[in-house]
């Protein structure tokens, strides 16, 4: 993915301020005062970037490059968060002056890490769907409801989950049809699969639960057999041993 100059810009100042300002995981402290003040400028800089922006490809690109810095800023949130043990104050602050900002960044139930919830990216498919990043913040939004919804693959599924489960396959298929060499479509045909294996039992009629086992077996199958040896495949290969034999 060729990286915006800004975007690059950003990520060079962020390695200065990690060297100069971060103190050690080691110390336990990796945010200071100063580093989140910093940060937070850049962030409402890129948000006037976008408010300035009126053209559709200007202003997705705008984004594109909000929703990755607000990104960025997660990811330090959660190595603090590793290297405390727990949120300290200067961490909830930094998440309070985050939601001030209309940037929703909670902590997940099942994990605890910190997740912010890709409003940027979703509003750039609303203007760009074929657009130069579409392939990534497309992959980061199905990336995220999948792992929110199967924290624990053999967890039984919750209504909600369902639904959003069953309103998810076609947009698998439509990342697989639209970007088929992508080095995340393996993931995208594993969460396809998973998705059609959980779902089956839980269908409402024979014909329907069929389809889905024959879309459970079809996606893991060939994540088997496509990238042997890698964790999705192991999986895959687990998952399959669960399922029906085929009826001849």
């Amino acid at each position: 993915m060729k990286i915006p100059a800004d975007l690059r810009r950003f990520l060079a100042a962020t390695v200065v301020l990690a060297a100069s300002g971060w103190h050690c995981v080691q110390a336990h402290t990796l945010l200071d005062p100063q580093l989140m003040q910093n940060l937070l400028a850049e962030l409402h800089q890129q948000q006037m970037r976008v408010a300035e922006r009126t053209e559709p490809g200007p202003k997705a690109e705008a984004l594109f490059v909000l929703g990755s810095r607000a990104r960025l800023l997660v990811d330090l949130l959660n190595q603090d968060l590793s290297a405390h043990g727990q949120p300290d104050p200067l961490t909830a602050l930094f998440v309070k002056r985050l939601a001030a900002m209309e940037i929703a960044v909670v902590a997940a139930e099942r994990d605890g890490r910190f997740r912010y919830d890709l409003d940027a990216f979703r509003q750039y498919l609303r203007l760009a769907p074929r657009g130069a990043h579409a392939a990534d913040a497309r992959f980061l939004v199905l990336e995220q409801a999948f792992r929110l919804r199967t924290g624990d693959a053999a967890a039984p599924l919750a209504a909600q989950d369902e639904a959003a489960a069953r309103r998810a396959l076609p947009e698998y298929e439509r990342f697989l049809t639209r970007f088929p060499l992508d080095p995340r479509a393996r993931e995208a045909r594993f969460f396809l699969g998973v998705e059609c294996h959980r779902l089956g039992p839980r269908a409402k009629d024979e014909r329907d639960r069929m389809r889905l086992r024959d879309c459970a077996r079809q996606s893991l199958t060939e994540v088997a057999a496509n990238y042997p040896g890698s964790i999705e495949a192991r999986a895959a290969e687990a998952l399959l041993e669960q399922l029906p034999a085929p009826e001849p």
